[in-house]
């Protein structure tokens, strides 16, 4: 269990260190994401400004900042690490993850600890301070607000990791990932409150959308943050059911083509 365990860490610790030798790359992804970040609070507040929106100006900068800030650390940058699947698959070094001591799962979540943590310290938090500064935004937050913050989080990028193992296992028995990753990503965009927030849809919308499992990447931290929703915990709960329906799902569909993989491999 403890080799497990360090294997795992340093599987983590390769993969910051890969994503931190691109610095360069992280300068100007930082540029792109604060350019977006303005275009994008211009657009929500005149939202606001004409009464498309029960946010107040405060709230919809807010909105912004924090959903440009959790876009590169959630799912919807590339979960799982950000490994490419089809490389792996056309390669057949995909049998190699299934058959070493942690496991494909063992992994992918190594793969994955190492660049949220990468992201996390040089790209969420360095937009969240340029957003406070450059658009004087200063919310109030209580440390169970933060608490909050942090949890819904960790069951956002869960949730994410889950959906992605699942078109991951699929994608090695169809051979190909192309055009269904982009599609599940488009969904999640959507679905998540990372194009506009969910209460601006029209009410059974909003309603569907609060209930998915994809609010929790995006639109349910940044009401927590922002006091826009109520019913947090009931919200946090129904997240953590999504959370625990879809690692059943996503074990059984792994354990059942990860026997056919050993198949095929003689």
């Amino acid at each position: 269990m403890m080799d497990r365990l360090k294997c795992l860490l340093h599987i983590a610790k390769l993969s910051y260190k890969t994503n931190a030798t691109y610095k360069q790359s992280n300068f100007f992804g930082i540029i792109v994401n604060s350019f977006w970040l303005i275009i994008q609070m211009y657009i929500l507040v005149a939202f606001i400004k004409h009464g498309i929106s029960l946010y107040t100006v405060q709230q919809g900068i807010g909105y912004v900042i924090l959903t440009e800030a959790l876009l590169t650390i959630t799912g919807l940058s590339g979960s799982l690490g950000g490994i490419d699947i089809d490389d792996l698959i056309k390669s057949g070094n995909i049998t190699f993850y299934f058959t070493n001591p942690i496991g494909l799962i063992g992994y992918l979540i190594g793969m994955e600890v190492g660049r949220v943590l990468y992201y996390l310290l040089w790209r969420f938090l360095p937009l969240v301070l340029i957003g406070m500064v450059a658009l004087k935004w200063y919310p109030h937050v209580t440390p169970v607000m933060l608490l909050y913050f942090v949890y819904s989080i960790i069951i956002g990028l869960v949730i994410a990791n889950e959906i992605q193992l699942i078109i991951v296992i699929l994608a090695i028995k169809n051979s190909t990932s192309i055009g269904v990753i982009d599609l599940i990503m488009a969904i999640e965009l959507f679905f998540s409150g990372g194009l506009l927030p969910l209460n601006i849809f029209p009410e059974w919308l909003y309603r569907i959308s609060l209930y998915l499992p994809f609010s929790a990447q995006i639109y349910l931290p940044i009401s927590i943050i922002l006091g826009t929703e109520g019913s947090i915990p009931k919200l946090l709960l129904l997240e953590t059911f999504w959370a625990l329906a879809l690692l059943l799902v996503s074990y059984l569909v792994y354990d059942k083509e990860r026997k056919k993989v050993y198949v095929q491999g003689g």
